[in-house]
């Protein structure tokens, strides 16, 4: 496989992920096998690097990298090793924010193409598309993990806005492109399931995972799909 990892740990994490090396391993090969299906670094046979540190702590870090074909993108990540489930939460998010950027990073290098007619439109196409592909594989990466019958719970795409799409959308406007990408992409994600607040059944996750495998298959113009289907 093209995609390498380098993992570095703070040393007072030491103790609390030795035990837990097989469960890391598996979610790297996971991710790299997402990250390979939606060829998002095809060509560039990128390095990854992930600097770990305790959950809390106050970072700066600053990277700056040239490459002519073999690039090295850094993260840094908390990572909460309170339990196993806190574990799995964390290497989720982080690898599902990486595979985020990797969309914006295959944008840059022309490999992925944006509907709109505008640039602004391409945009708002660009972040929604990163968004639902951080959210699927988000959740593909939790299922992929035994978490002892512990459960997953999704939040409203508009919690922040009172639950209200529209008002949600016109408080984005104001902000730029990424926002609106970002509400669009959630209301999308979550559109096959009902939104109680209590955890999804097996069901409904094997719904969002068939709804996902559309949804992340390719970019859309969400926005024009949200203007026409959203009002229904």
């Amino acid at each position: 496989m093209d995609l390498a990892w380098i993992i570095d740990v703070n040393e007072s994490l030491h103790d609390s992920l030795s035990s837990h090396r097989e469960l890391i391993k598996d979610f790297l090969d996971h991710s790299s096998r997402l990250i390979a299906e939606r060829r998002l670094t095809d060509s560039y046979r990128p390095t990854i690097r992930i600097s770990l540190v305790p959950a809390g702590s106050a970072v700066d870090h600053f990277s700056a990298d040239r490459f002519d074909t073999q690039p090295q993108l850094h993260f840094v990540f908390p990572v909460d090793t309170a339990s196993r489930t806190a574990l799995v939460a964390s290497f989720a998010d982080s690898l599902s924010v990486i595979h985020h950027e990797l969309v914006h990073f295959a944008s840059a290098f022309g490999k992925l193409d944006f509907p709109g007619k505008q640039h602004r439109q391409q945009r708002i196409n660009e972040e929604a598309f990163a968004t639902v592909i951080e959210l699927c594989d988000r959740l593909s990466l939790v299922n992929s993990a035994d978490l002892d019958g512990a459960r997953i719970t999704f939040p409203h795409p508009a919690a922040a806005f009172s639950g209200d799409m529209e008002h949600a959308l016109d408080t984005a406007r104001a902000v730029g492109p990424s926002a609106i990408g970002k509400i669009l992409a959630g209301w999308f994600f979550v559109q096959p399931i009902e939104l109680t607040g209590e955890p999804a059944s097996e069901e409904e996750l094997e719904h969002l995972r068939n709804h996902c495998e559309w949804l992340s298959k390719e970019p859309q113009d969400f926005e024009r799909l949200y203007n026409t289907d959203g009002d229904t």
